[in-house]
């Protein structure tokens, strides 16, 4: 194997755990998702609002780490996760109005 294929296979490898990496983190953010909506239905808001805090932040890091990914199809299934979780988390944000409580963000 010479240097150069090897430094594109590590390349690769790091590219796959990356989008690997992000799709877990995906999977994350929507249990605390889950538990905020869990916590917020049995009225504690303290606990609610920290889940969806750490889900946010877990967005965030996801969308800073999408720019990394060099494939444009792993890019895109990223992306369109990311998109799905958005509309979630404000699905989330008009439900928590819609039962006259005060929105969370």
């Amino acid at each position: 194997m010479t240097p150069t294929s090897h430094l594109a296979a590590q390349l690769d490898r790091a590219q796959q755990l990356l989008v690997e990496f992000l799709r877990v983190d995906l999977d994350l953010a929507y249990t605390l998702l889950r538990t905020a909506e869990i916590e917020g239905a049995s009225n504690d808001r303290e606990h609610e609002q920290a889940a969806l805090t750490k889900a946010r932040e877990a967005l965030s890091t996801i969308r800073h780490l999408t720019k990394r990914i060099l494939d444009p199809l792993s890019r895109g299934e990223i992306d369109a996760k990311v998109r799905e979780f958005e509309s979630a988390l404000a699905a989330h944000r008009l439900s928590a109005t819609s039962l006259d409580r005060r929105p969370l963000s």
